[in-house]
């Protein structure tokens, strides 16, 4: 664990958020030669994992779920991959329809 490395959110729509963190040498412990970024669902099943370059401070989130908590986690890994892990956090998307409601909305107005 990393002290006072954070991760953070902004953005946030019914299917996408971004997510920011800090870059490893910052704190003076090794150069990260890629992050690995875990998206959850509540239960903690994995639903996304990305890998990034290690010169990335930021990850578009996409294809998501509207009205959605999502547990995030990011780790750094060093040249001889040694991970540093930056506790979790939870991220909502905005409220939104699901396609299927949006479909139904559709049908019926077009019935009239």
């Amino acid at each position: 664990m990393v002290t006072g490395w954070n991760v953070t959110s902004s953005n946030p729509s019914t299917t996408t958020f971004i997510l920011h963190w800090a870059n490893l040498n910052a704190y003076n412990i090794s150069e990260a030669k890629f992050y690995v970024i875990f998206i959850k669902n509540v239960q903690g099943i994995i639903l996304l994992a990305e890998i990034v370059p290690g010169n990335t401070t930021a990850k578009d989130i996409m294809g998501l779920i509207p009205s959605t908590m999502y547990r995030v986690e990011v780790y750094g890994v060093d040249e001889v991959g040694q991970p540093y892990k930056r506790l979790e956090i939870v991220i909502s998307t905005k409220e939104g329809m699901f396609p299927s409601q949006f479909l139904s909305k559709l049908e019926i107005a077009m019935l009239g």
